[in-house]
């Protein structure tokens, strides 16, 4: 054996303990790192695939009101897969600290919701003039509990609170979903409850997967045609259609 081997071998067995724990070291840094690069992974995926099952919107169109058979006519536009209608409607809620905070309730189509969906977490779903939150914020709100929210009227309903949801589409108009206010979800038939109009303001459009860009935007142009033909105006359209969920850029990052 050459001598440096021999000095090798030698400092290797004089400092054994040592050596010993470099090499575990090592082998529990590798490790360490191939499973936190497999959990990266393995939550991009989850993410992904539980977005897709919600049925995201690939166009969001904000126009004047509308209703049923306006969306079943969208419904029948070549590369449509489905249609359907949402309205938002902005109050305020009384909090336990006896403090008005901004809710935005979320109103569920007639027919139920088919893009968008909320996914129920516990509770049920609400009936007239009752609400279910989403469970995005601590809100210190249960289920049983009664809601009181403040209309732009200045007047004051109480809903109560049925069930908690998870909705994955917070965060993707812009405002961030760590700091996007309290979601509260109602029936088409609380409207008038709140003192709002029985009809939709934006229209939710799932378009065909294999769609090239061209014919999106072809799409894209006959449903606004569409709905202007229909004495609508579209006030602001939002292509949706790379459907990333709108916060895994937090997981990216």
């Amino acid at each position: 054996m050459r001598p440096r081997w021999r000095k090798v071998l030698a400092d290797l067995w004089g400092n054994f303990a040592r050596f010993i724990l470099v090499v575990l070291s090592l082998t529990i840094g590798l490790f360490s790192v191939g499973m936190i690069a497999s959990g990266y992974f393995a939550i991009l995926d989850d993410m992904e695939s539980g977005y897709q099952a919600i049925h995201p919107a690939d166009l969001r169109m904000i126009t004047t009101d509308f209703d049923e058979a306006l969306i079943e006519r969208v419904r029948r536009v070549d590369g449509v897969i489905e249609a359907d209608g949402e309205k938002l409607v902005k109050v305020r809620t009384l909090t336990g600290d006896d403090e008005w905070t901004n809710l935005i309730i979320r109103v569920i189509p007639e027919q139920g919701q088919k893009i968008d969906q909320v996914t129920l977490i516990d509770g049920a779903f609400p009936e007239d003039d009752q609400i279910m939150l989403d469970i995005h914020k601590d809100t210190g709100w249960t289920i049983g509990d009664t809601l009181q929210v403040q209309l732009s009227s200045g007047k004051v309903r109480d809903l109560a609170i049925t069930g908690t949801v998870q909705d994955q589409t917070i965060g993707e108009m812009g405002t961030s979903y760590f700091v996007a206010p309290t979601y509260g979800y109602i029936t088409f038939e609380t409207l008038p409850f709140l003192e709002e109009t029985q009809a939709y303001n934006t229209l939710l459009v799932e378009l065909d997967p294999d769609l090239t860009e061209a014919e999106i935007a072809a799409v894209t142009d006959e449903v606004t045609g569409l709905m202007e033909q229909s004495g609508h105006f579209v006030t602001s359209t939002m292509d949706m259609s790379a459907n990333d969920h709108p916060n895994i850029g937090y997981i990216r990052a």
